[in-house]
């Protein structure tokens, strides 16, 4: 939880740039300096989108998801609504 949604991609998927990172993880609302904020800082929901991002960066075929609204605030949860139905 010491660090950041953007060392922890660097971690999980390489050394690509940090702004791939930062991009990938601004569309999912982890904005600003947010993505370098160490992950003990952000909100439930906040963690939940860094997850759902990182899930996301390989472009998987099928998402398997368990509850994944728990933490969200409604406007988060119409969010991810219409994030699925894009998908």
């Amino acid at each position: 939880m010491r660090i950041s949604a953007v060392e922890q991609m660097m971690r999980n998927f390489g050394p690509y740039e940090s702004e791939a990172y930062r991009t990938h993880l601004g569309s999912f609302g982890i904005s600003g300096n947010l993505g370098i904020w160490p992950m003990y800082l952000l909100s439930g929901g906040q963690k939940s989108w860094v997850a759902f991002a990182i899930t996301t960066w390989k472009k998987p075929h099928i998402l398997i998801m368990d509850e994944p609204t728990n933490h969200l605030d409604i406007d988060a949860v119409n969010a991810l609504i219409i994030a699925l139905n894009a998908y």
